[in-house]
């Protein structure tokens, strides 16, 4: 019962984003956030995963799995092996990708980079 407990508060702690006049900041390079929207859709995505480990991160593979589910973004197969930094086939990419874990900062600046700017 305490582990439970331990790990839903270290969650909680991990998924609050300082808002400063509406904006979440620090999620890329400290400065305040370029799109909110979207991070308040990658925000409910990434609140949603049950496989947080003790520290608050979820798996990538996981996270990029519910990306796919989801009408809010549009990725292809291309994107979804930059975003899981793989080069091999999409299969195996998401089968390394499963013993990788994010904060919710480092999948939005990962998101970012990878998906979002280009």
């Amino acid at each position: 019962e305490k582990k439970i407990k331990d790990t839903a508060e270290v969650a909680i702690k991990t998924l609050v984003i300082p808002l400063v006049n509406g904006e979440a900041l620090g999620l890329v390079d400290g400065d305040a956030d370029s799109d909110p929207e979207e991070t308040r859709k990658l925000f409910q995505l990434f609140s949603t995963t049950l496989s947080l480990n003790e520290d608050g991160k979820a798996p990538l593979s996981e996270l990029v799995n519910e990306i796919l589910r989801s009408s809010d973004f549009f990725i292809t197969d291309a994107q979804v092996k930059e975003l899981l930094g793989c080069d091999s086939s999409l299969e195996s990419c998401m089968i390394d990708a499963e013993d990788k874990y994010v904060s919710f900062s480092e999948f939005v600046m990962l998101y970012r980079k990878e998906l979002s700017y280009k």
